[in-house]
């Protein structure tokens, strides 16, 4: 089974070679691999070129800066495969990614997008802790869809198919850095079954220049955006605008505004402690840990179990 992996990059020369050298370690090497410059100034293009010129399975594409979701979409236009493959340019794969995930949309033939979980690793390849999901059976995605919960992946790494994505119109920057998890449940709602397999095939690098951590409560309010849509498509309803939702969010009665912003303030800390932790700043984190505990104990408490690496 051939494949695409799809790098899309902006200055990203930091950690590039890292991300394409584990994707040329794959144990399954039938691929083509799309390096998209996102209109860079540093050295990531010259990056890119060096290694398409070694590798015929390289091809590199270049465009003056437009953004995320519009790379990731040429990306699926000039694929060639079926599958495609997401890869962020400051992360690593583990060397059975690729298999793994063939392996189990081969035995899963009704998933049309799919992820894995990933060790977080610090600027330097530290590792602490894992990501989570629950997503892990039908009965889960079932689960999302009636309640209207909106479906989150680990994006670096996805595998999805390719006319599916296309067909529901691809990825949309307005919802960025949440483009994402709007993608995911436009899927969804087209009657397609997105699920996690539950294995460990990434390392997923968190630092100060990282959409995650930079743009949490950006990433948070778009979030929050994409469902408001989500649920009015679902209801038969025109999307809100951003402005639209904007005022929506802010009209709610003080209780009601009050307890969402302890929830969301309660997974900004938790995100920043585990940040803190792994550049070893230890008393920051443990403070913020202690604030989010404070804040939401039923959101913390189960995400610590579930992420500890056993």
């Amino acid at each position: 089974m051939k494949f695409t992996i799809i790098i899309p990059a902006f200055n990203a020369e930091k950690h590039l070679k890292e991300a394409i050298d584990s994707t040329l370690k794959q144990t399954h090497p039938d691929f083509e691999l799309l390096l998209l410059d996102d209109g860079s100034s540093d050295n990531t293009l010259a990056i890119m070129r060096d290694y398409e010129n070694r590798d015929p399975r390289i091809t590199v594409l270049t465009h003056q800066n437009q953004g995320t979701a519009p790379t990731l979409n040429r990306g699926l236009q000039e694929a060639k495969t079926e599958w495609v493959v997401i890869m962020h340019a400051d992360d690593i794969m583990e060397p059975d990614r690729i298999a793994s995930q063939i392996q189990f949309i081969q035995e899963n033939p009704d998933v049309k997008v799919s992820s894995c979980l990933a060790k977080y690793i610090s600027e330097t390849g530290a590792q602490l802790g894992k990501t989570s999901s629950d997503l892990f059976s039908r009965e889960k995605f079932q689960w999302y869809v009636d309640n209207q919960e909106a479906i989150g992946l680990l994006h670096p790494g996805v595998i999805l198919h390719r006319e599916t994505a296309l067909q529901v119109g691809g990825y949309r920057q307005a919802f960025w850095p949440a483009e994402d998890i709007d993608l995911w449940n436009r899927i969804a709602e087209a009657g397609h079954l997105i699920l996690v397999q539950d294995k460990l095939l990434m390392n997923y690098r968190i630092h100060t220049g990282s959409a995650s951590t930079s743009k949490f409560m950006t990433a948070r309010m778009r979030y929050e955006w994409g469902r408001a849509c989500m649920r009015a498509r679902r209801g038969g309803k025109d999307e809100p605008s951003w402005d639209q939702f904007e005022r929506d969010w802010n009209s709610l009665p003080l209780f009601l505004r009050l307890n969402r912003d302890r929830k969301c303030h309660a997974k900004a800390l938790y995100h920043a402690a585990g940040h803190d932790c792994l550049r070893k700043n230890y008393l920051n984190g443990f403070s913020k840990l202690g604030l989010a505990l404070l804040l939401q104990p039923g959101y913390v408490l189960p995400r610590l179990k579930s992420q500890v690496i056993k």
